[in-house]
C-alpha cells in the first residue's frame, strides 16, 4: 500500500541535508556578526625604540629631550643602520655623507640649548685640563675634549663650579655649540673619534660647554650605583 505523498513522517535520508543546511546557517550568522564590528580586528601596534626606564638618570634625561636633539640621535640612528649595511667602502662613505647632512638639517645651529644626557665621565682637577663626557643615547656622546691645545677654552670659566659638583651616571641639562668640522671632514660637525668605523658606531661630538646643571624633572636625578 503507499503512502500518502503529502506524509512529513522523517526519513533517514533527511539527515546530511539537514546537517548541512544548519552549517551554512551558522556561517552566514557569524559573517553577519563579523561584518557589524568591523569587518577586521585592529592591527597590533608599532613597535617602538625602548626607551629608558622612567626612574633612572637616563630614563628622565630621554623624556626631557628637545625636538632638535631628538632629531639629531635619529640621525644618527639612521646613518649607522645605513653604514652597517653598506656592502663596501663607497657605500659606507656615502652612508656618512648622508648622515652628514641630516645632522645639519637637525642642528642647523651649532649653538644648542637645554639639551639631557647622562655624565659618561668628568674631571674638574686642576692639575689637568678640566672635561666632561655627557650621553645621550647608546653609543653616543658629547665631549668637551679635543685634541687641539687639550681642549683649551672648551668650557666657560663659570661652569666649573658646577661640573666639580657632578658625578658619572647623573642625569643632567647642559647647553653649548657643537664645534665645526675640521677641513676635509665627513661629519657636519668636529668628531673625537680617528676611524670611520668607530665614529659611525660610537660617535664622540666634540661641543664647547656654556651650563650645566643635575638635572631637575618629574624626580631628582641621582648618581649611579
Amino acid at each position: 500500500m503507499q503512502r500518502p505523498r503529502g506524509s512529513a513522517r522523517y526519513r533517514p535520508g533527511m539527515a546530511l541535508p539537514l546537517a548541512i543546511g544548519t552549517a551554512l546557517l551558522a556561517v552566514i550568522a557569524a559573517i553577519i556578526l563579523f561584518g557589524s564590528s568591523g569587518g577586521k580586528h585592529a592591527p597590533p601596534p608599532e613597535p617602538s625604540r625602548p626607551m629608558a626606564a622612567a626612574n633612572t638618570p637616563a630614563g628622565r634625561a630621554e623624556r626631557a629631550m628637545p625636538p632638535a636633539e631628538q632629531s639629531f640621535i635619529a640621525a644618527i640612528e639612521q646613518g649607522k643602520a645605513a653604514y652597517e649595511a653598506g656592502p663596501g667602502d663607497a657605500e659606507k662613505a656615502a652612508a656618512r655623507a648622508t648622515r652628514a647632512g641630516a645632522l645639519c638639517q637637525a642642528v642647523p645651529n651649532p649653538h644648542f640649548f637645554a639639551w639631557s644626557g647622562v655624565v659618561a665621565a668628568v674631571s674638574a682637577d686642576a692639575a689637568g685640563p678640566p672635561f666632561v663626557s655627557i650621553e645621550i643615547a647608546p653609543k653616543t656622546r658629547l665631549t668637551t675634549q679635543d685634541d687641539t691645545a687639550a681642549g683649551a677654552g672648551t668650557i666657560d670659566p663659570d661652569v666649573l663650579p658646577a661640573l666639580s659638583t657632578l658625578q658619572p651616571g647623573q642625569a643632567v641639562a647642559f647647553t653649548g655649540i657643537f664645534r665645526p668640522a675640521r677641513p676635509g671632514d665627513a661629519d657636519c660637525y668636529r668628531q673625537a673619534m680617528p676611524t670611520p668605523d668607530e665614529a659611525m658606531a660610537a660617535p664622540v661630538f666634540v661641543i664647547g660647554l656654556y651650563s650645566i646643571a643635575p638635572f631637575k624633572g618629574p624626580a631628582p636625578a641621582e648618581r649611579s650605583k
